[in-house]
């Protein structure tokens, strides 16, 4: 039963790239909403993972920028789990890049239309988890290279927001 759960998950994701492909994200929504009930009941978290980047990107791309937040924010708390368990698993590793790629990506929206608490929200989401990571392996240099990018990117966002104050009081090296 799960096998044939997992088949038609992995079915309906086929079918939702190609719906967006020919450029119709609501249709594809709803082939994913069946995958992702499918890859759930099978138990196939991989499936699921990866439905629900998909699910975060077509909502990011229908303008729903609140909903694909709480799309990929979620997949990052659960993906970040796998991660820790087992770090040299590429899938895992590239499902987690693409939900903190979209989560930057969200960052640079709200900052462009305005929602600077939500991309305030979105920076330290980022900088928190690749805090967690060098945290974990202080010598990494490409942990180092994502905090300070994080870093950067939100004494950005907190200097257009007109507070530098705070930018500086956060991070002692803001604005030297």
């Amino acid at each position: 039963m799960s096998r044939l759960l997992r088949d038609s998950a992995e079915r309906h994701v086929k079918k939702t790239l190609q719906l967006m492909q020919k450029g119709k994200p609501e249709e594809a929504l709803k082939e994913l909403e069946i995958a992702e009930k499918n890859a759930f009941k099978a138990k196939a978290n991989d499936i699921f993972l990866n439905v629900q980047t998909i699910k975060g990107r077509i909502m990011l791309s229908l303008g729903a920028y609140e909903e694909a937040l709480e799309v990929h924010t979620l997949s990052l708390k659960t993906i970040e789990k796998y991660i820790y368990k087992d770090p040299a698993n590429e899938f895992s590793r590239s499902i987690f890049q693409a939900n903190l790629e979209a989560i930057d990506t969200l960052s640079d929206v709200f900052h462009s239309i305005g929602h600077f608490s939500q991309a305030k929200s979105c920076c330290e989401l980022n900088l928190s988890i690749y805090t967690r990571f060098l945290d974990n392996e202080p010598e990494n240099v490409e942990y180092q290279l994502n905090v300070a990018v994080a870093l950067n990117n939100l004494g950005n966002l907190l200097s257009d927001m007109g507070q530098t104050k705070e930018a500086k009081n956060r991070y002692p090296s803001f604005g030297r």
